[in-house]
């Protein structure tokens, strides 16, 4: 790492022990008000372990994650920026506890689905890709919103992320016609409709496309948060989304908040389109005549956002 080392503060050491275990890594920096969905939605998937690092939150999330038993927690107080984004960080705890076994590594926003997800849990279909000599989950971030202003979108304690914020788009969506990028969105959705459309800005939409799930194989295999891998990954025909719960009433705050620290890629410059945008239209949403209601991950196979392997069991 070429920034100061996370120190761990918690977990238990049962679940170095564990063998074949699927560990869930991110990091976080004031989630404490996602944290139940995101938690309660990878267990329920069959995830056995978290290794979160948190980056000096002040909003209780460090007092939720202390709580957990499946959760080895780290924190740091390091620039955000200086740690490529959070990669450093959670390479090294990746690194440290799950080196040649899955790894998901996903923001505390970022809920994942697959097909035939709600009866095949992560145990069963990282089983299926060493069948198929993969190494890799290709996917792509879904952005998921209400019907509601952005502002006024508000998720109270204990409701889910899906009940508030139902809707995504279906048909705004790109992909590039050749290479293996072609499989999932690439562009597009509500944050180019809503930001960049129209706009003039000098940088592009942000991109879409991840690799969440690797058979971890030790070193640096990401190059760019996992937007873009170095190590040599295998796919197979199945893809995933990462459900992204950006829109809440929080975004206009931490949109302003981001721009003052500067710590995100390229100076924070998505999220100068985003806070502009918002202070020209406070009442601003992402709803419109075309949005749809999740339907599953059925839903997602039926609209071509989501494609499986013929093999793949349910």
């Amino acid at each position: 790492m070429n920034t100061r080392r996370p120190s761990r503060i918690g977990g238990s050491s049962r679940l170095e022990r564990e063998p074949g275990r699927i560990c869930v890594v991110g990091c976080l920096r004031n989630e404490r008000v996602r944290l139940p969905s995101f938690l309660a939605h990878y267990r329920r998937l069959g995830a056995s372990s978290f290794l979160l690092v948190d980056n000096g939150s002040d909003d209780g999330s460090l007092e939720l994650l202390e709580e957990q038993d499946d959760v080895v927690l780290y924190t740091t107080e390091a620039s955000y920026a200086a740690s490529r984004f959070g990669l450093d960080w959670t390479t090294e705890v990746a690194n440290r506890h799950a080196v040649g076994r899955w790894v998901l590594t996903v923001d505390i926003d970022e809920l994942i689905v697959y097909p035939h997800c709600e009866e095949l849990d992560l145990p069963r279909l990282t089983s299926h890709l060493e069948r198929r000599r993969a190494t890799g989950l290709l996917g792509f971030l879904l952005d998921m919103y209400s019907h509601r202003p952005i502002a006024e979108t508000v998720l109270g304690e204990g409701e889910d992320l899906l009940d508030v914020c139902p809707y995504h788009d279906a048909d705004t969506y790109s992909s590039p016609r050749r290479g293996p990028l072609a499989r999932v969105p690439n562009r597009g959705g509500p944050r180019q409709r809503l930001f960049w459309d129209g706009r003039n800005l000098p940088h592009p939409p942000p991109f879409l496309a991840k690799t969440p799930l690797l058979l971890w194989p030790g070193g640096d295999p990401y190059a760019v948060s996992t937007h873009q891998v170095r190590a040599r990954v295998r796919y197979e025909g199945t893809t995933c989304a990462l459900l992204h719960f950006k829109f809440l009433a929080d975004f206009p705050r931490a949109a302003l908040e981001e721009v003052r620290r500067g710590e995100h890629f390229a100076g924070a410059r998505q999220y100068h389109a985003y806070a502009s945008r918002f202070l020209e239209e406070p009442a601003l949403s992402a709803y419109f005549e075309r949005s749809r209601r999740y339907r599953g991950s059925r839903g997602l196979l039926d609209e071509g956002l989501l494609r499986a392997d013929r093999k793949l069991p349910r």
